[in-house]
């Protein structure tokens, strides 16, 4: 904390400085993290890139969907609909950590 309370009052040029170095570690370690995992990628694992629909065997009314109910739209594990039932379950889970962020 002393380092960088002194690094504030050396002046601006300094401050830069040493954001820039930090900067350019934090680039580095996302960029040995990337080339590292690109010798894990498997090309097999895309094919097929969507998996078919497969349809969901458990639950009855009281536990279906929104989405069956009102549209008629039978559930499915996988499929464009499986991407899209994980696409907004992602981005509800990701709002509500907002909102949490947000009331701290």
């Amino acid at each position: 904390m002393l380092v960088l309370t002194a690094v504030l009052v050396l002046g601006m040029k300094l401050s830069a400085r040493v954001t820039s170095v930090v900067v350019a570690i934090k680039v580095a370690v996302v960029l040995v993290v990337i080339i590292a995992g690109a010798f894990f990628v498997k090309g097999g694992n895309y094919s097929p890139f969507i998996p078919k629909a497969e349809p969901v065997t458990a639950g009855g009314n009281l536990k279906a969907p929104l989405i069956e109910l009102m549209f008629g739209w039978a559930p499915s594990n996988f499929g464009v609909m499986g991407i899209f039932t994980a696409a907004s379950v992602v981005f509800f889970a990701f709002i509500g950590f907002d909102v949490v962020a947000t009331a701290a």
